[in-house]
């Protein structure tokens, strides 16, 4: 009797490395910005061409996803939530009511602590997300939209103890990380301070950062988030790390 192969079912995913391991097994098509669909970003909630994720269907804009992607994917494309595994089960939270109630709890907590932040340290967020957008959307703001990587400059990290990047500190307003106006600004010009430290004053990086310094103060006095030098805090880090 001639025996019936048996298929075999795909496994879900749930590791980024399973995951790209999916994705380099579809064929490359070149994909531009106008091949996205244009809807409102997940992240920034504005209008744009979005890249979705093939999981929740959610949209980003390119420079809202967080971790950074330099290009358009060409293939499956899964956004950073989605690509998380679940450490605790549904099920397992239902049967568990200490859980609930020290879930509960910690909202209690967390939101008693966001309204007092929120009243002591006020944060402009929607003048802050214009700001940034504009910036970034510059003409000269390409070098500093995306961490430096060390495969591209082997000694950046080796002389910038405190690296900072437009992308980055958009994800982080976006993630309610900072606690003030100031916060914000401070990792902002931490970005120009890096880029005049690192490199030589005749570079092309270097004068482009001159210009987008120029238009960055401009920016922040046409939205009144000017901050001086006194009032600058500069976030905490969750680990200790040496100022260049």
């Amino acid at each position: 009797e001639k025996a019936v192969p048996v298929k075999k079912s795909k496994p879900l995913f749930t590791t980024d490395a399973e995951a790209d391991e999916i994705n380099e097994s579809r064929e490359d098509k070149k994909i531009t910005e106008k091949d996205l669909p244009v809807g409102k970003c997940s992240s920034c909630s504005e209008k744009g061409s979005l890249i979705k994720c093939d999981s929740c269907k959610k949209g980003q804009h390119l420079l809202c996803i967080y971790p950074p992607i330099r290009k358009i994917p060409s293939r499956k494309w899964f956004c950073h939530k989605c690509r998380q595994p679940n450490p605790t089960l549904p099920d397992e939270k239902a049967e568990n009511p200490n859980l609930r109630r020290r879930s509960r709890r910690s909202l209690e907590t967390e939101a008693g602590l966001s309204q007092s932040v929120a009243r002591d340290l006020p944060l402009d967020n929607a003048s802050l997300q214009e700001l940034l957008d504009a910036l970034m959307h510059h003409k000269d703001a390409w070098p500093f939209l995306r961490p430096v990587t060390r495969s591209e400059v082997p000694d950046y990290h080796n002389i910038i103890k405190r690296p900072m990047d437009f992308g980055t500190v958009k994800h982080k307003l976006n993630m309610l990380e900072y606690r003030n106006n100031s916060e914000v600004i401070a990792d902002a010009r931490l970005v120009f301070d890096n880029c005049f430290i690192y490199n030589q004053a005749d570079t092309e990086i270097y004068q482009c950062g001159l210009r987008l310094q120029k238009a960055f103060e401009k920016l922040c006095k046409e939205r009144s988030l000017s901050v001086s030098d006194d009032d600058i805090k500069y976030p905490e880090s969750k680990r200790s790390r040496t100022v260049f």
